[in-house]
């Protein structure tokens, strides 16, 4: 039985009432799929090559990759010892590339292969910001619906010079760039030295994710980065805002806060009107849509008829009724926080004729306040 889905975003005023009760009586749970399981892409010195291995602790990373080999912590080592200082619960799949060149080619397999791992939100590539390793990066999120945290390049050392160098880097709003690096202590003292933030950012992903749910931002006061001293460039209130209006999220030291993340936007082109403009709004989307997809696929097996529709709608209704109740949307009623359709104004005597099933489900994000719309389609039978 072959199934497929339908993404479609715009903004649209609430057109429905509070939802039905499903004709047989019964209402089959949609639970809620993973949020905050990261994929890093990085060089270390030993260990499998081009490999899927899922890591919970640095010790674990230790014991199947060894220890750095190098004078300095190599990049996979260091963005995981990030990770795992801010995420709860820890979690990861982990892929190493060699140091050798051409560094670009390498991550195009490690791409390949970290998309077999069975779940994948968060995809991180510490240091690299090739722009055809990023396509690649982006691409590989938007068919697992995950979202990329890509890193500024090594060279821009000013937020005037980052701004020079992105332009080739390509735009998604299933991506997020963060600025600068970070300087960050050695294990055996020295110096410290300045590295890509990705790991301490998708470690704060998960934390959010975890205490407060995938619709908050990962950013503000309560977003302080563990396992850094700094960022590698201060970051004045000025210098915030030129970023944020190219749609990079800044990294700034704030007295009696600390160093934290302070911006949600997506990597979108400046000027965009995508209604995926900031990181929670996209993400409890993608949240949604994997969630209800996997808790739907009992549908393509029955009949395609008003009576699957009403079941359709009262599953994936009882679904975002939950997700109202927890704060997930704007609204003081469920009438003025989501909607939930399935039936014949949803699709066409075509599509039924075709075993098509279309939900269309509408949320109002806690900002911006506007209606984000999506359709989930399945096959009930072979076209």
């Amino acid at each position: 039985m072959t199934r497929r889905s339908f993404l479609q975003a715009g903004t649209a005023a609430l057109a429905t009432g509070p939802i039905e009760t499903a004709l047989s009586g019964q209402v089959t749970s949609i639970l809620g799929s993973p949020t905050a399981i990261a994929g890093f892409v990085g060089t270390h010195g030993g260990g499998p090559l081009l490999s899927l291995n899922r890591v919970s602790s640095l010790a674990e990373f230790e014991r199947l990759y060894g220890k750095a080999t190098r004078p300095l912590p190599t990049s996979l080592y260091f963005a995981l010892a990030q990770f795992f200082a801010n995420a709860s619960p820890p979690m990861c799949y982990v892929i190493r590339v060699p140091d050798a060149a051409p560094l670009t080619k390498r991550s195009l397999e490690a791409l390949r292969a970290l998309e077999q791992a069975p779940e994948l939100n968060l995809v991180a590539l510490p240091g690299v910001s090739d722009p055809a390793v990023m396509s690649a990066a982006q691409a590989l999120c938007a068919r697992r619906k995950a979202f990329l945290i890509m890193d500024p390049p090594a060279s821009a050392n000013s937020p005037a010079a980052l701004l020079q160098t992105i332009g080739v880097l390509p735009r998604s709003d299933q991506a997020a760039m963060y600025y600068p690096w970070v300087r960050v202590a050695l294990p055996t003292g020295g110096a410290p030295i300045l590295f890509p933030p990705s790991g301490a950012v998708a470690g704060i992903f998960a934390a959010t994710d975890q205490s407060q749910g995938v619709w908050k931002a990962p950013a503000g006061s309560g977003a302080a980065l563990k396992g850094v001293l700094g960022p590698a460039t201060p970051i004045s209130e000025a210098d915030a805002a030129r970023l944020s209006a190219a749609n990079v999220n800044p990294l700034r030291t704030l007295p009696g806060v600390g160093n934290v993340i302070w911006g949600s936007r997506t990597f979108l082109a400046q000027n965009s009107s995508s209604d995926y403009k900031y990181v929670p709004v996209r993400r409890l989307a993608l949240f949604i849509e994997q969630s209800v997809d996997a808790g739907t696929q009992w549908a393509v097996f029955e009949p395609n008829n008003p009576r699957l529709w009403s079941k359709l709608k009262s599953s994936v209704g009882a679904f975002m009724q939950g997700l109202f109740r927890q704060g997930a949307f704007q609204g003081s009623k469920p009438s003025d926080a989501y909607f939930v359709k399935c039936d014949k104004t949803t699709m066409t005597q075509a599509d039924i004729d075709q075993g098509k099933v279309i939900v269309v489900v509408g949320f109002a994000p806690v900002k911006p306040a506007e209606f984000v719309i999506f359709r989930i389609g399945l096959w009930t039978k072979k076209p």
